[in-house]
């Protein structure tokens, strides 16, 4: 059987899908490098709850056809 909890930091490995969210996690964080500049919360603030709002639909969009099985 296959261990599908490997911790994300370990990199995608061959899953070619997995591959591109992994490079689109890296270079979303890479944003939030460093000092936030003043003003700026506001815009930080909502660039992190689109991503959540995204990894709630990703969740949702898989939980479903593993409900399925």
């Amino acid at each position: 059987m296959t261990n599908h909890t490997a911790a994300a930091h370990t990199g995608p490995g061959d899953d070619p899908v997995a591959a591109r969210a992994f490079a689109a996690v890296e270079e979303f964080t890479q944003t939030f490098q460093g000092e936030i500049p003043f003003g700026a919360a506001g815009e930080v603030l909502a660039r992190v709850e689109k991503a959540h709002a995204l990894i709630d639909a990703l969740t949702l969009a898989v939980l479903s056809p593993l409900a399925a099985m």
